[in-house]
């Protein structure tokens, strides 16, 4: 029957999607599984929804919060209530392939490693797009990764920062104090740094293997319009968790090298918020932002962007780029 995996399923509002969401964990080829649903003080049906699921299948569980605490403080909630061997999380708005934990499971067991890692898809309406796997190939590869430098590229080269494309050994998130951070977006980076670090092998599925579907929603986290009300909450708190995450790596010890590497990754991650972000954010942002990267060239940068954006150039200049490269298409279909 094989050890018992825990999924953890954050819901709020959730009423549109949570049955094919648990429709889709209770049909998985693997079968030991306990399933902890935990309502956030939904103002829906959603609390309704998986208490009817709960009638066919008894191997869900449902907590429930008595007010809205976030998805931080509800992971960690179901980290506490778990009892399985391994543990993993689906959000209540997506969907996984029915072999999804079987392969997760065969991984951790066969290189008997800490973390299992898998495939994800982002789903935008009706439009599928693969992760980036594998953006980045490891040098010494045989399913697993040891080497920190190159689990720590893994993690921000392959989409996999998303703690649902990951099976974890429960014993090893308890012991080393990995947990979410409360009250923030992008929660899940912090827990998987952490989590990358301490791992002593990490496995990596192969391309073909079954995939997680993050579906990508009007209204969700990472899809806030610039008017909402959590659209700043939204670019800040990233600024928020790269923080944490470059003072963990100094109490971690992790080497200069690695430390350069992912500050670069991080740069380019800000530079594509600094492009989306609402400009009436924009010079509060960057004021916080030079308190956290110290590159100057990268400052240089960001000032340049900061006075296009505050011109109202770069709207325009994307504008002509695409003219451009839709004249370039037009005339390639001449030839």
């Amino acid at each position: 029957m094989g050890h018992k995996i825990s999924i953890i399923i954050p819901m709020y509002n959730s009423e549109e999607f949570l049955a094919d969401c648990l429709d889709s964990i209770i049909q998985q080829s693997y079968e030991n599984l306990e399933i902890i649903c935990i309502d956030d003080a939904s103002t829906d049906s959603t609390l309704g929804i998986a208490r009817e699921f709960l009638k066919i299948d008894k191997r869900i569980k449902i907590l429930e919060c008595e007010k809205n605490m976030g998805q931080g403080h509800v992971r960690n909630l179901g980290i506490k209530a778990s009892q399985g061997d391994f543990i993993g999380f689906v959000d209540s708005d997506d969907v996984i392939d029915k072999n999804y934990y079987s392969e997760l499971y065969k991984n951790i067991i066969k290189h008997q490693c800490d973390i299992a890692s898998g495939n994800i898809i982002y789903k935008i309406t009706n439009h599928y797009q693969q992760g980036d796997w594998p953006k980045y190939r490891p040098t010494k590869y045989n399913g697993y990764l040891i080497d920190l430098k190159e689990k720590i590229l893994a993690v921000y080269a392959n989409c996999n920062t998303s703690a649902c494309k990951h099976l974890f050994n429960r014993n090893f998130i308890i012991s080393n104090d990995i947990s979410f951070l409360l009250g923030v977006y992008h929660e899940d980076q912090y827990f998987i740094a952490k989590a990358f670090i301490r791992a002593n092998k990490i496995s990596i599925s192969s391309a073909s293997s079954p995939n997680y579907i993050y579906k990508i929603r009007n209204g969700s986290s990472i899809n806030q319009s610039e008017k909402s009300e959590n659209h700043k909450k939204l670019y800040f708190d990233q600024l928020t968790v790269f923080d944490k995450i470059i003072s963990l790596f100094e109490i971690e010890d992790v080497s200069d090298e690695l430390k350069i590497l992912i500050k670069q990754d991080f740069e380019e991650m800000l530079m594509t918020s600094l492009e989306k972000i609402n400009i009436i954010y924009l010079n509060e942002y960057i004021t916080k932002i030079s308190v956290i990267i110290k590159n100057k060239i990268f400052l240089k940068r960001i000032k340049k962007l900061q006075l296009f954006r505050n011109l109202r150039i770069l709207n325009e200049c994307n504008k002509l780029k695409k003219r451009i490269n839709d004249l370039k298409q037009l005339i390639n279909s001449w030839t």
